[in-house]
Formats: structure tokens, sequence, C-alpha cells
């Protein structure tokens, strides 16, 4: 459908098969099952959280898909280095002892 209506917006003229369509997976995060764990294990409630796995994803990446949102990776990353803070030390409340763990964990998440 969406290829039918970009034709007809081009007038169906020789620039639409020229031009490369970039894609968006939006809501495709491959949710770390680790992080879901320390989650479920420090207090938190996710239960059966899925995502794509990261196979499908990197296929994904070769396919004219131009942006793929993992959000929802960081925020679970992030999520579970806080939750693990405060389970191992209940007593915290200096946001530099937790978010930095926190930080530290979504920066190994994008390296990965």
């Amino acid at each position: 459908m969406l290829v039918k209506l970009l034709h007809l917006i081009a007038g169906g003229t020789e620039i639409f098969t020229r031009v490369k369509l970039c894609r968006l997976l939006s809501g495709s995060s491959s949710v770390p099952q680790e992080y879901v764990d320390i989650i479920n294990s420090n207090g938190g409630k996710l239960p059966n959280a899925i995502g794509i796995p990261e196979e499908e994803l990197r296929k994904a990446a070769k396919m004219d898909v131009c942006k793929i949102n993992i959000d929802s990776d960081s925020r679970l990353a992030m999520t579970a280095a806080v939750r693990q803070v405060f389970a191992e030390k209940p007593a915290e409340f200096d946001p530099r002892k937790y978010l930095g763990p926190a930080r530290d964990e979504m920066e190994k998440l994008y390296k990965h």
C-alpha cells in the first residue's frame, strides 16, 4: 500500500524507482533477557517480556532499514542497574551512586 501511495505521489515518474526508501523499525527492541531477569529478581514485574532477536535486527539493518529504535533496551538496562543498586544498598539515596552504574550499563549495551 505504501509503495503504491508513494508511486502516486511521485506522479508515476521514474524518480520513484530511483529513490531508495528509508525504513524505520519502531518498537523493535531486542529486550535483553538478562536485564528483564535482573529487574524481576529485584522487585520488578515484567512477565513474558520479549523482543525481536538481535540476529533479525541485524538482517533488517542490511535491508534498507536506516533506523532501528532500541529505546526500550536502554531503559531496561538503566532500570536493571538502578534496581540492582537499590537491592544491594537499600539505604543509598545519592543519585551519583545509582545513576553512574545505570549510565555504565547503557554504554555497555550500546557498544554491544
